[in-house]
């Protein structure tokens, strides 16, 4: 692959996952999301493990409560090859953005 194209599927990479990003923040808002204190209102994590590159992303439909098992998670493999357990940065948006719907 030459690096013209390397660099373009890197800036792409990129791009979706700032669109993570930014749908995980629609998605929980910026305040602290507790489900004492907001009540059902969604509550979205994102893990970055930079060292492996997997962005884990948690979102809780009815809120966080202590003790909760996680919600329905999205793991987005970030590096050149991808394993085929965690899905690509494009599909997660696709499933986010699907999720974030089905919140509002």
């Amino acid at each position: 692959m030459n690096d013209r194209l390397r660099k373009k599927r890197e800036s792409q990479k990129r791009k979706d996952i700032h669109k993570i990003l930014d749908l995980v923040l629609d998605i929980n808002g910026m305040q602290a999301s507790q489900q004492k204190v907001t009540g059902n209102h969604p509550t979205a994590f994102l893990d970055f493990a930079g060292h492996i590159g997997i962005l884990t992303i948690d979102v809780r439909k009815n809120g966080w409560c202590p003790g909760q098992g996680y919600g329905e998670r999205v793991e987005v493999d970030v590096r050149s090859r991808p394993f085929s357990c965690y899905c690509p940065a494009e599909l997660a948006v696709e499933k986010l953005m699907k999720l974030k719907r089905e919140l509002a």
